[in-house]
């Protein structure tokens, strides 16, 4: 019986919450289960187990999952993200699952940017590649579209970690660049294939970008905007905050310049950031 296969089956029972999955995770990383091991018997370990069981577990009913996936429990599910409050039980990926043990910078930024982002990014994405740096992004249109594009121009690695199944693209527009970092990159989400994006998706998904990059950059973000609520998550997980710099009458700088204000490291050269990566060198 393989574990990863039962949380897949959890997270596919409308029953299972995700309080509920995270305590089976916890409660099948000491299960004696082998490859002989039943459904049956699963449901009986796990109901002698867990001081709550909301309900069967069955390989029969689950969703068909064709797409790859890795769950909490696996050797390389990276610790930094383990580490964060609610880590995803399940991340389902395209792509190149490796990269997940690179050292990774979170980029992310206005969704109605200007071409004052593309031409910092321009400049500073180049230098991270050439120190190994994967960029992590949200692959929504505006920065995030913008920080994949420039890191793949550059010959370098990124992750997209999105709001919906691995299986669906949204902005419908943003096609090409999904299937190019399904190939070329990786391609997170932890929705099952076929959900589509909702709303409150997004700030989930926030969590993981933050969680997953050891520094966080900000270009571009309004007073309140998506890209703070990253910063502060990020924050949150005691990853150090850059923002870069803008002009002081522009609405698109307003969150950026007041996270710089708030004790974020500004952001003049990639040489600032890299500067970070070095001081805490593995």
């Amino acid at each position: 019986m393989n574990k990863n296969e039962i949380l897949l089956a959890a997270k596919t029972n409308q029953y299972w919450r995700y309080h509920d999955q995270l305590l089976l995770a916890k409660a099948l990383a000491t299960a004696p289960f082998t490859a002989e091991t039943t459904w049956v018997e699963v449901n009986t370990y796990l109901r002698a187990h867990l001081e709550f069981f909301p309900g069967y577990l069955s390989h029969g009913n689950n969703r068909k999952i064709s797409e790859q996936y890795l769950t909490i429990l696996d050797a390389d599910y990276p610790l930094e993200l383990a580490e964060i409050y609610e880590p995803p039980i399940i991340l389902f990926y395209r792509g190149q699952r490796e990269l997940l043990k690179s050292r990774k910078v979170g980029i992310v930024g206005a969704r109605k940017c200007t071409p004052y982002s593309q031409t910092c990014l321009r400049k500073i994405i180049p230098e991270l590649v050439n120190h190994q740096l994967v960029t992590v992004s949200g692959l929504a249109v505006g920065v995030d579209m913008l920080v994949h594009q420039e890191t793949l121009s550059a010959k370098g690695k990124t992750i997209a970690v999105i709001g919906n199944g691995v299986d669906l693209v949204y902005p419908p527009q943003n096609t090409p660049l999904q299937q190019i970092i399904s190939q070329q990159g990786l391609l997170l989400s932890e929705y099952l294939p076929g959900d589509p994006p909702r709303r409150f998706h997004f700030p989930q998904r926030n969590r993981i970008i933050a969680g997953l990059s050891e520094a966080v950059v900000v270009t571009e973000a309004r007073r309140r905007s998506g890209s703070l609520i990253t910063a502060n998550l990020a924050l949150q997980e005691n990853r150090n905050v850059f923002a870069i710099p803008g002009r002081i009458l522009d609405e698109e700088s307003e969150g950026t310049n007041q996270l710089i204000q708030a004790g974020a490291t500004p952001v003049l050269t990639a040489q600032d950031i890299l500067t970070d990566f070095q001081a805490y060198q593995v």
